[in-house]
Parts: structure tokens; C-alpha cells; sequence
């Protein structure tokens, strides 16, 4: 078996974890690069198979279903996704001849113990392997299927959209999360300068430039070899996105505070908090999954960061009595970071949407209790719904009225803060993933 055709039969598999578990694909696609030998040749073509297939997946159902003489709702899921990876590569990775892929989407049939769908592949990708690009797309007159099916995303989440910021808009922001993420930097004040960092990646022919908002981060323009760079292995860098950022900053914590981070893995946040406070605050950092917490340790001890006290633990029952300030980065529908975690368009359910925002409260809830009086909670997400932002902030003002907002402005820069205090951001306005945050004082 030739490796192109090992990974490919590698990302088939992954995709099928996918849509039959609702599994996460980057842990997925981690795990298996761990225990794969394939080249790094083949290990990125697996990457682009996974991720591409799951990016542009409500586009190549549509064309295949069109294609398929039978009804595509009720194809087998091995059948679709042989089909689905066989049309990516051939109308996005144009590298690999078309003759390879259709006799490859046929092997794999052999190989999953489906000889007899290979007569069907190899008639679907034949048929398709002549047809424009142009031609393909969907011309429908309504509005929100033409757009769900060209840029591939689902119904529910174009009207969703389409009702929030406008047409036009929403076919940008489609656009700019369809294209691959880069990375974000964020330097570590306690060992070194913005500067030095950027003249050390460029060692490695790793060119960076400034993020827009926040000074400690850096943007990169091209990855080379970061994650085997002494840079990275030393703590001087960590990866995160420049909204990720922004709550932290608001929380302003100080030195000798008993912070409470409460759904604190993998870390990113908490260390950030450990590097301002330069390791003299008392962090306490919670979350309910034990394979996150331990990627929080794995993380920290690449910075040589002393591990905060944690706890593997719900935030709606807490242990902890009393707190300085809380950092409230809640569970949310991830609608913000659909560059990083494609699989969220297909997963996530609208009707979840609803059910988040009751968790949301009931944490806050929560968090009230453990407050001091004085004390500061930070309230995030990383998605860019109103039922998890705006209402839930609304809801815990006239609940709570002994809190109010302190406007962001003292924290981050001006034009991210909106007129009631609260910060949120967009992918095509703010080139950083979607984000909301806000600052809780409690007046008594």
C-alpha cells in the first residue's frame, strides 16, 4: 500500500469517529500522529484530508447527492465519507492526479470490507471528475440555503447569522472562517520581550507580527518549525488566540489575590494569570475533565511554572469558599472558534444553544456565593451568540444587582468595548477568533 493511500484510509477513519461519536478531530488527529509512523510528508496530508473533507462537507454533500442514484440521506456513513474525501481532493488538492484518487476511493472500499460499493465509487468520482468548479455551485433563490451550501455551513447558522449582522457580513465571516487558522503567540513577560522573540523566531524562519490589540501577542506568518524550536520547548511562547487574551486582562489580577479559575484546562488563561501576577497570586484552578487538567500540569511544566492548587470539579458546585476574583470562561457553543474546531458546524445543535445559557447562569449563580465583597467576576465564552452573551449579562444584573459592569476600556483598547462595558469580537472584524467578555464588580 502506497502511504498516500495509508493516509487517507487514516483520515476515513477519523472522519468516521466523527460523525459516528461527535469526537473531537484535533485530539483525534493527535493521538493518531503520536502513534503513527507515517512520514511528515503523509502526516499533513492526513491533516489537510481531515480538516478540509469537514470544512467544505455541506458543499461536496450536495454535489454528491446530486451525483449518487440513491437517496444521500440514507447512504451508509463509510460510503459518504469515501465519496466526500475522493471529491476534496479532487476539486481542492489539485497536487494529487484525479486517476490516483478515484483508484484510492475504491481501494478503500476494499480495505473497510465494502468491495462492492467500489463499482458506485468509481462511477460517482468518474462522472464528477470532468465537471467545472464554477458549475457546482448552488444557485439556489434562497438566500440562506445558496449561501449554507457554497460556503458549506448549516441552515440554522447562516439564519442565525443573516438576522445578526446582515447578508453581506455573513458571507464574509464565512469566508474567513473557511480559511486555515494561523497562529497566534503570546510571549511570556517573565522571560522575555516582545522584540527578542521576534528576532529569535526569525532565527528559525519564523516571520511574526504584532497583534492589534494586545501587546504580548504575536501573530504568525508562517509556522516553520515552532514546536521543536528551544523558543517554545522554554516557555517564551505559548499558544493562544489574542481574544483569549482579553478576559484575562479584564480580570486585572494582582499579587497575593486568591484567584479562582474555574474552568481553568488546558491552561492557557491560568498562565497568563500566573505570568501578570509574576507566580505571587493564589490560583486556583478547576475543571471537571481530568485528561484537560493534566494537559494544565503538561503546560505548566513546559513554562516551569509552579502547578496551582487544582480541582477536578464542577463550577455549579464549587469547593471553594471565597475568592478575590473569579474567572467565569464558561462552556459555550464555540460558535467563535470555527476556524480551529470545524467539526463545531456539524456537532453543534441549535436547540444546545438554549441549554448552554441555563449552565451559564447557573455558574454565575454559583460564583456570587464564593465572591468577596469588592470582588471582580469575569464572565467569557468563546462564541458570539446574544442568548450566551448579552441576555445571560442582562439577566445577571437584574438577578444580582448588587454587581455591576466596569466598562473594559481601563484594560483593553477603546475601540473593542462596547458602549454598556462588555467586550465582544468578530473573526472578520477583529482578526481574532469570536469572543465575548465582561467585568462584574460586586458593590457590596
Amino acid at each position: 500500500m502506497c502511504p498516500v493511500t495509508a493516509a487517507r484510509k487514516e483520515a476515513a477513519k477519523i472522519l468516521y469517529r466523527v460523525e459516528r461519536d461527535n469526537a473531537y478531530t484535533d485530539i483525534l488527529i493527535h493521538e493518531k500522529l503520536r502513534q503513527s509512523a507515517l512520514s511528515a510528508r503523509d502526516k499533513a496530508l492526513l491533516h489537510e484530508i481531515v480538516f478540509g473533507t469537514l470544512r467544505w462537507k455541506k458543499r461536496l454533500d450536495y454535489i454528491l447527492s446530486r451525483a449518487i442514484h440513491t437517496d444521500w440521506r440514507k447512504t451508509h456513513a463509510k460510503l459518504k465519507i469515501i465519496l466526500e474525501i475522493g471529491l476534496y481532493q479532487m476539486l481542492y488538492l489539485n497536487r494529487i492526479p484525479v486517476f490516483a484518487v478515484i483508484n484510492e476511493s475504491v481501494e478503500l472500499t476494499k480495505n473497510w470490507g465494502k468491495p462492492r460499493w467500489s463499482g458506485m465509487v468509481n462511477a460517482v468520482l468518474r462522472q464528477l471528475s470532468g465537471v467545472s468548479d464554477e458549475s457546482l455551485w448552488s444557485s439556489s433563490e434562497n438566500r440562506v440555503e445558496r449561501i449554507a451550501v457554497n460556503f458549506s455551513y448549516p441552515e440554522w447558522l447562516i439564519s442565525r447569522w443573516i438576522r445578526t449582522i446582515g447578508e453581506e457580513r455573513t458571507e464574509r465571516l464565512c469566508q474567513i472562517n473557511n480559511e486555515k487558522a494561523g497562529i497566534t503567540l503570546r510571549v511570556n513577560r517573565l522571560k522575555a520581550g516582545k522584540t527578542a522573540v521576534a528576532r529569535q523566531l526569525s532565527q528559525h524562519e519564523i516571520a511574526v507580527r504584532e497583534c492589534r490589540y494586545l501587546n504580548d501577542f504575536l501573530k504568525l506568518q508562517n509556522t516553520g518549525d515552532l514546536f521543536s524550536s528551544q523558543i517554545f520547548q522554554e516557555g517564551l511562547v505559548t499558544v493562544q488566540d489574542e481574544s483569549a487574551g482579553i478576559p484575562v486582562r479584564l480580570l486585572d489580577p494582582k499579587p497575593g489575590e486568591l484567584i479562582l479559575d474555574t474552568a481553568a484546562a488546558p491552561g492557557g488563561k491560568t498562565s497568563y494569570i500566573y505570568e501578570i501576577t509574576q507566580g505571587k497570586a493564589k490560583i486556583v484552578a478547576m475543571d471537571r475533565n481530568r485528561t484537560r487538567l493534566i494537559r494544565l500540569i503538561d503546560n505548566f511544566s513546559r513554562l516551569k511554572y509552579r502547578i496551582p492548587y487544582l480541582i477536578q470539579g464542577d463550577g455549579t458546585a464549587c469547593p471553594v469558599k471565597t475568592a478575590d476574583k473569579i474567572l467565569l470562561d464558561a462552556p459555550c457553543s464555540g460558535l467563535g472558534v470555527l476556524r480551529k474546531k470545524i467539526e463545531l458546524r456539524w456537532t453543534m445543535q441549535e436547540s444546545r444553544i438554549t441549554e448552554l445559557s441555563r449552565l451559564q447562569r447557573r455558574l454565575l449563580s454559583e460564583a456570587v456565593n464564593i465572591l468577596k465583597p469588592g470582588g471582580v467576576i469575569v464572565y467569557s465564552t468563546c462564541t458570539t451568540t446574544t442568548e450566551e452573551n448579552e441576555e445571560v449579562v442582562d439577566w445577571f444584573l437584574n438577578q444580582y444587582q448588587q454587581f455591576q459592569i466596569e466598562p473594559g476600556q481601563r484594560w483593553v483598547p477603546g475601540e473593542l468595548v462596547h458602549e454598556n462595558g462588555w467586550i465582544k469580537t468578530w473573526p472578520d472584524l477583529h482578526d481574532m477568533d469570536g469572543s465575548f467578555s465582561v467585568r462584574f464588580i460586586k458593590t457590596e
